[in-house]
């Protein structure tokens, strides 16, 4: 017993060794930090006091390409206001709160009076509200004022709360029964049209609009695509909603069309992003392109409703298709890199909200743990080479005095040693941290588990800056939203499903980064809202001037291209006179 007390004692003092250390090191790092003259979040503030601005260094320069291309040149010099364009279909990706910034892609349009042009709308998830709104005639001022609210008290219905979640979960397959969002869309589709219930067959009827709402057929683990050719007497309100089913934070949605009835949730789940539907035959209402006439013969309808087939991009002209994909500050988006590469994309500078102060402060924290980590690679990087140098016997182990030696060593700086050891570190200290089994030697085993020391702790800090907090089952539910959102396009991406987008695809997507306001921020301040339309607003116009600029260099080229071949025939001609014979006299 008394051994085991005196083992205890021991371990103990051991215990309290190593954390001294660490704490030394961290206290290395936090000085290094500091001494750094890094502004903190409260300076900022009070550096943009006058301005009512979140500071964000570099921001206008981030991303922002270190040279420019000729097109970059071109579009520089371009007023959009001085182009036509050729679109006739919008198409909204899904993003939760982040969808306010098509109100600013919307005006933008306006401006350049190219609604009245759109004939054709699609959305998912969010989007399908957006394209809902805008197939039966409103704009982007009433677009602000309907989605300016907090969608979550138009959304959440759920009669006693948290207490009716598991009996829903297990009569509806949801917590909320998503009649208060059904209501609401029917309330604003019949100020517009008079008709609440109005159907995808009658909206045409009236307005000529196409609409398509993406919703996912649980039953047949597919997408499908609500449209006037293919579900004509569906409700437009009803599409919306089982397009917005997110599982679990809703009630799946039941509708039976041809005698079969399936169950329908979240269009976002497969096809958040349908930037595809408009370009084949499916959905075209060209005569040449019935069901009649393309499902035939029907021994070939297995190859014939292949996806590949039905949005055949040969099919229709893709150049027609604008589309509008949204993604936050702290999102890993697929093509964010491309679409950020426009000059004239980055974010303005954040206004001074609670939320944008709240996203600042942990970004600005997750930098200094990225120089942190950075540090902390340099430091192991030198004690590694140091100790091979002089593990002279090229075992396994480390000594004592091979250690001593390395620590020693010039190799080894004073700067590197207190950031892996702390201050005031001696050898002999290091070397007792480091033997965990007290057997007079370091082996491979104990020096990996003190590498995976220094970096364990900053990968748990770096991932908890962009972590959520869970506390309750609305917050379990909102980030469930979120991840799926984050995330969907890498499944399209991953599984090279034959409707993903592709590298022509970016030249008719306007991105839109919504900085800090992220796909289930509810609660926005009113800078907030005029933030993320603006972003949408500038984005737009920048992709504008891209894509005149990008016509203006092919009529240039096609131009020059003609002159070289009217030049060529000219000196071909020459040629043929020249080797003519001179007839004689």
């Amino acid at each position: 017993m008394g051994n085991a007390v005196g083992d205890q004692k021991e371990k103990d003092s051991e215990d309290i060794q190593k954390q001294k250390i660490l704490e030394s090191r961290n206290g290395y790092i936090h000085d290094k930090d500091r001494l750094d003259g890094e502004v903190s979040l409260n300076e900022a503030e009070t550096a943009n006091k006058d301005t009512d601005r979140v500071c964000n260094p570099d921001r206008e320069l981030k991303n922002t390409p270190s040279h420019l291309s000729e097109i970059d040149l071109v579009a520089m010099k371009i007023d959009p206001r001085d182009h036509t364009y050729p679109f006739e279909n919008l198409v909204f990706e899904g993003g939760g709160s982040k969808g306010l910034a098509y109100c600013g892609a919307v005006k933008a349009l306006e401006e350049l009076g190219l609604i009245d042009q759109i004939k054709r709308f699609s959305g998912a998830s969010a989007g399908a509200i957006c394209a809902s709104l805008m197939s039966v005639g409103y704009g982007s001022q009433d677009m602000r004022r309907f989605l300016s609210q907090n969608m979550s008290k138009v959304c959440l219905d759920a009669k006693f709360g948290v207490l009716s979640l598991l009996p829903n979960l297990l009569s509806g397959y949801g917590w909320n029964p998503g009649l208060k969002l059904y209501n609401w869309m029917g309330e604003v589709i019949e100020k517009k049209v008079g008709n609440k219930d109005i159907t995808f067959g009658e909206l045409y009827k009236k307005t000529g609009n196409e609409l398509c709402i993406v919703v996912t057929n649980v039953n047949h683990m597919v997408e499908e695509y609500c449209h006037v050719k293919t579900t004509p007497d569906m409700p437009i309100r009803l599409a919306v909603r089982m397009s917005m089913s997110i599982p679990g934070m809703f009630q799946a949605t039941k509708y039976t069309q041809n005698g079969e009835t399936n169950t329908y949730v979240d269009g976002g789940l497969i096809c958040n992003y349908p930037l595809h539907c408009f370009d084949g035959w499916w959905l075209s209402m060209d005569s040449g392109d019935s069901f009649l006439e393309k499902l035939q013969p029907l021994d070939d309808i297995p190859k014939l409703l292949d996806r590949r087939r039905r949005f055949n991009r040969t099919h229709k002209d893709t150049s027609k298709t604008l589309g509008f994909l949204l993604y936050a500050d702290s999102e890993s988006d697929v093509f964010r890199y491309m679409l950020e590469k426009r000059i004239g994309v980055q974010p303005d500078t954040a206004p001074n909200t609670k939320l944008a102060r709240m996203k600042m402060e942990k970004k600005k924290v997750q930098q200094e743990t990225k120089k942190e980590h950075r540090r902390v690679m340099v430091a192991v990087d030198e004690f590694l080479k140091v100790l091979n140098k002089h593990n002279l016997d090229k075992d396994h182990t480390i000594s004592q005095t091979e250690l001593e030696n390395a620590f020693e060593d010039e190799e080894f700086s004073q700067k590197s040693r207190e950031m892996l050891f702390g201050k005031d570190c001696t050898a002999e200290k290091a070397f007792d941290h480091l033997d965990e089994d007290k057997d007079g030697e370091i082996n491979f085993n104990e020096l990996i588990s003190f590498i995976q020391s220094t970096g364990i702790s900053l990968q748990q800090r770096f991932l908890g800056y962009q972590r959520t907090d869970i506390n309750d089952i609305v917050e379990f539910f909102d980030t469930l939203q979120n991840t799926l959102l984050t995330n969907i396009k890498w499944a399209f991406i991953n599984a090279r499903s034959e409707y993903c987008i592709e590298d022509e695809d970016l030249d008719r997507t306007v991105g839109i980064n919504t900085c800090y306001v992220g796909t289930s921020d509810f609660e926005l301040e009113e800078a907030d809202k005029d933030y993320v339309i603006s972003q949408g607003y500038k984005s737009t116009m920048t992709f504008l001037r891209y894509f005149a600029a990008k016509l203006e260099m092919s009529k240039a080229s096609e131009t020059c291209h003609k002159h070289d071949d009217i030049k060529d025939d000219v000196i071909e001609e020459k040629d043929d006179i020249e080797d003519e014979p001179t007839p004689m006299l």
